[in-house]
């Protein structure tokens, strides 16, 4: 979009995060579950802050089958 990519997200209605120690400690749970340190943050964000995760990562929607996760599959 034109402008910034920040705007754009809250005229939409979609709410911006900040990055907190809180997330980043909760990643912890997943390091042998998620390879990414990305997608570690991306789920433990989701957890901590009560969202549902939309993606297309194998391993984060395989790992959702085996634990309780707040992901669901995005699709195209």
């Amino acid at each position: 979009p034109e402008g910034s990519v920040a705007d754009a997200l809250q005229a939409e209605g979609f709410p911006v995060l900040a990055v907190t120690g809180r997330h980043v400690d909760a990643t912890r749970r997943f390091e042998h579950s998620i390879s990414d340190p990305f997608g570690r943050l991306l789920v433990a964000t989701a957890i901590e802050e009560g969202m549902l995760l939309l993606t297309q990562d194998s391993g984060i929607l395989e790992l959702s089958k085996r634990i309780r996760l707040p992901v669901a599959e995005a699709t195209a």
